[in-house]
């Protein structure tokens, strides 16, 4: 016989999972856990049973991510660009939208550039390919950039391409 399956409780999946598709794996994985017993059913009271052990992996995920932008030197940029995005899955921004919230990291246009695509590669951010001008730009994983977002320290000075040097 087969499980049935809550509507509610795929609602709060696809709610957590902010419908990126790792997540979603994550997710199955650990509701499949909790439904090996052939009576449970799929249900919200299910999902919320199983949201911790999901945090808990989803963590050690965005940690990783994190150790990686701090390796890389984008702690920063990322938190800049985290926040031209405002945390709205749908929301979108231009390469203006992102060379302005770099500003506040980098002075020199190059080296915002150079983060923009550095931030692209590891997929914090993305761009859909054949776009004409105005490129849009998207999130590449909207709870990472939330994490960051939340948990990354904003450093208030402007950072300089190189130290000023007296005349």
């Amino acid at each position: 016989m087969g499980k049935i399956i809550d509507v509610d409780a795929l609602d709060l999946v696809a709610k957590y999972s902010r419908r990126f598709a790792y997540f979603i794996q994550i997710w199955g994985e650990e509701l499949l856990r909790g439904c090996s017993d052939i009576e449970k059913t799929l249900t919200s009271d299910l999902v919320a049973e199983v949201l911790q052990k999901v945090e808990i992996r989803l963590t050690n995920y965005y940690t990783e991510y994190h150790q990686d932008l701090q390796t890389r030197g984008l702690e920063q940029a990322a938190l800049a660009i985290g926040s031209a995005f405002q945390g709205d899955m749908d929301f979108t921004a231009t390469e203006q939208d992102i060379d302005d919230a770099l500003a506040d990291v980098y002075k020199e246009e190059s080296e915002r550039r150079d983060a923009r695509e550095k931030l692209n590669e590891i997929g914090y951010i993305w761009c859909p390919p054949g776009q004409r001008p105005p490129v849009v730009w998207r999130e590449g994983i909207p709870s990472l950039m939330q994490y960051v977002l939340t948990t990354v320290p904003r450093h208030g000075a402007r950072r300089r391409s190189s130290p000023k040097v007296a005349n």
